[in-house]
């Protein structure tokens, strides 16, 4: 699904928070997160002294400044496989446009709470 430009720029005007709590209400709206991937992996990097894999909402938030070919993920797919395969220590990165203004929050965090928005879409 796309989204507007006003509709990026409007979510973009708002704090990292707040955008986290964006992230987490679409992505459990319609059960599908982005990440970036390089040869068929999600790309895990080491930055702020520790391990992250970053996730969008949208394709449209992923900025050129990002290598990797963007992929779309099934929230379950997430849940299940992707967060369980990886070492613990790992934060989840909720990225939008501006590199330097993120949410950063821990796997469990991160899977508590979009689990936690899923049960309202039941």
């Amino acid at each position: 699904m796309s989204i507007s430009i006003q509709q990026v720029n409007g979510v973009n005007q708002l704090t990292a928070r707040a955008r986290y709590q964006h992230f987490i209400r679409r992505i459990a709206d319609w059960e599908v997160v982005w990440t970036i991937s390089n040869q068929d992996q999600a790309v895990v990097t080491q930055t702020f002294k520790e391990k992250c894999i970053f996730l969008w909402s949208d394709k449209e938030y992923i900025s050129a400044d990002f290598s990797g070919k963007p992929v779309e993920l099934s929230i379950y797919d997430v849940m299940d496989d992707l967060l369980n395969e990886m070492n613990h220590d790992i934060q989840v990165i909720c990225m939008y446009k501006n590199p330097e203004d993120f949410y950063k929050c821990s796997q469990e965090a991160f899977i508590t709470e979009l689990k936690d928005e899923c049960k309202q879409y039941e």
